[in-house]
């Protein structure tokens, strides 16, 4: 478990890039973002996500019939997986402070057997204000 660069983790043969999420006021939900690249001969998979900052973590994916929570994210062998609104992404509920544009907070991603990475997650307003 080591932090390779800023933004940017390595557990094993997992990599995990720049980790966001937007401004959101506390007791309300934040989605989180991450790209992932299971660089091994195996899958891997995503099992959990803790942070202090929110009640709880979910995993949440997308469907017709809306944003739902899913049990894992699959890491398929080889292949990049980012996380988006439209597809598998995290969602902190029920946030404990407000997160302003510029702060940073803990979470952890937990891959099984594979181990956990806390990870330093921005704050980032998207239209760059």
């Amino acid at each position: 478990m080591d932090h390779a660069v800023a933004h940017d983790y390595r557990l094993g043969d997992l990599q995990i890039g720049h980790t966001w999420t937007k401004p959101a006021a506390a007791g309300s939900d934040a989605d989180l973002y991450a790209p992932i690249f299971n660089m091994g001969n195996t899958e891997a998979k995503l099992v959990a996500v803790s942070s202090p900052i929110s009640d709880s973590a979910q995993l949440h994916g997308s469907a017709d019939d809306g944003d739902l929570p899913i049990a894992v994210v699959d890491l398929p062998q080889g292949k990049p997986v980012a996380t988006a609104p439209w597809r598998e992404h995290v969602v902190l509920t029920n946030l404990k402070k407000t997160l302003v544009s510029g702060d940073s907070v803990k979470v952890t991603f937990d891959f099984g057997p594979a181990g956990t990475q806390v990870l330093d997650v921005e704050v980032e307003d998207p239209s760059g204000d």
